[in-house]
């Protein structure tokens, strides 16, 4: 496995930024926490932290 594609698979949940601004960038910012969260699930990596901070940045975003 590349470094890029592995960096890409084991850091998706350092990618979980706080939505801010209109609703527009509020959904672009929170569309990558929803869809990161899913593949972590999926792939069964998930961490405690970067649950307890995608649940916590989707509700600052809704």
């Amino acid at each position: 496995m590349g470094q890029a594609v592995s960096c890409v698979l084991h850091g998706v949940g350092d990618m979980f930024h706080k939505p801010w601004g209109c609703g527009e960038q509020t959904m672009i910012a929170t569309a990558p926490i929803v869809y990161g969260m899913y593949f972590l699930m999926q792939t069964g990596t998930m961490e405690a932290q970067h649950e307890q901070k995608g649940v916590e940045f989707m509700r600052y975003g809704s």
